[in-house]
């Protein structure tokens, strides 16, 4: 990650490091995999992935040791769809597609 300088507390600057270390091709990370990423020590690393999970923005599977989204990064995310309010304009022409083609439709929206 390139290196900022926080413009608020450090720790919050650290965990969302650590949150934007996620892309789409790496959806999972492990606990050495944030820490080379993000440059922060392992101990470090741990501890700001203990208190995303708490609030559910990581979740950490024990039998594969990996980290990924959790629910709270959804929530999050179910804001700006709701403000945007694209459903509403999105919702009759998919169904309208659906009717049309007798194929499932869905809209997918990068954020």
């Amino acid at each position: 990650m390139a290196t900022r300088t926080p413009s608020g507390s450090q720790t919050v600057d650290r965990a969302l490091e650590l949150l934007e270390c996620f892309t789409v091709e790496r959806p999972e990370l492990t606990l050495t995999e944030f820490s080379n990423e993000a440059g922060f020590t392992m101990p470090t690393t741990h501890r700001l992935l203990k208190a995303l999970q708490a609030r559910e923005f990581v979740v950490f599977d024990q039998t594969t040791r990996l980290y990924s989204l959790g629910p709270g990064a959804m929530r999050l995310a179910s804001i700006i769809i709701q403000r945007d309010d694209i459903n509403t304009v999105v919702l009759p022409w998919l169904e309208r597609l659906r009717r049309l083609t007798g194929e499932t439709t869905a809209l997918h929206w990068l954020v």
